[in-house]
């Protein structure tokens, strides 16, 4: 009886391998059959344009003549590669990943998927990583970073002090921190072309995680570890995501005016350099 039953259950899985293996080689020749002809991707969305030769092309890449047959593409849409792009899964366009999605999650799993590229959280560093690969690359790859910090077992807040010569743009090695089994970045840059310094804290992983957390933030006089000098500014907020493009970070970072740094840093020192300080402290919502 025992016997019968085993072979039953391993005939069914065995069916169901069958069976979905069918699945995939159909959906594979339907993804292959509407796949445009110039950037090799499956359409994701509608109109999908066609010739009269019935050749598809994805929107983002018609022009007036087919690609394929080079006949005038005209005005014509695929009703059917709709059909077919509604209704199949679509691979995952991100190195390393093997992941196939229905088409109402393709969009949610890019903004989620391991191996998405980022941009290094580092200003000065300009490269796109894997965020799978993104901490082996600050701690090995990455020249303007400092070895992660392991925040753990620290007493807020953490001080770090800065020189500065006085003139011309400054670029400090941002900090990696890991705490409460995340990643933070802090950074400090300042711009003479615009009299203007720049903090920010990043924190590696998606604003839905960064919303837990909170810091803050104060600029002050480098011998001011009790931040109760006469000149210093607080700011607190929630860290921005490493999802954040390059491009966009200074909108998410908190600025000072050069005139408000001159008077934190006060008169320059014997060694002919300002300093400054800047403390950190980190909350979380889960305690």
């Amino acid at each position: 009886m025992d016997t019968a039953n085993d072979n039953k259950d391993a005939a069914g899985e065995t069916e169901e391998v069958n069976f979905k293996a069918k699945y995939l080689k159909l959906t594979a020749k339907l993804r292959e059959h509407i796949e445009c002809p110039v950037c090799l991707e499956t359409p994701r969305s509608c109109p999908v344009p066609v010739c009269p030769n019935g050749h598809f092309v994805c929107h983002v890449c018609k022009r007036d003549i087919c690609p394929t047959c080079r006949v005038v593409m005209g005005r014509g849409k695929s009703t059917l590669a709709v059909t077919v792009l509604e209704n199949i899964e679509h691979d995952c366009p991100n190195v390393g990943c093997d992941g196939l999605l229905p088409l109402d999650q393709y969009e949610e799993h890019l903004l989620s998927c391991l191996h998405r590229l980022v941009d290094c959280p580092v200003n000065e560093c300009k490269k796109k990583v894997s965020f799978s690969e993104l901490i082996d690359h600050l701690k090995h790859s990455c020249e303007a970073s400092t070895p992660v910090e392991d925040l753990t077992k620290i007493k807020f807040p953490r001080a770090w002090n800065y020189e500065y010569f006085g003139t011309g743009t400054g670029y400090w090695s941002s900090d990696v921190l890991l705490w409460k089994g995340e990643h933070f970045v802090i950074s400090v840059n300042n711009f003479t072309e615009f009299e203007l310094w720049e903090f920010t804290v990043q924190q590696l992983g998606p604003q839905e995680k960064c919303s837990k957390f909170r810091f803050s933030l104060t600029v002050h006089a480098h011998n001011d570890y009790e931040r109760k000098g006469k000149f210093l500014q607080v700011f607190s907020g929630e860290p921005f995501s490493v999802d954040v493009e390059e491009s966009k970070r200074r909108t998410y970072a908190v600025t000072l005016k050069d005139r408000q740094m001159k008077q934190i840093m006060g008169p320059v020192g014997a060694d002919g350099l300002f300093e400054f300080c800047v403390s950190l402290e980190l909350t979380c919502e889960d305690g």
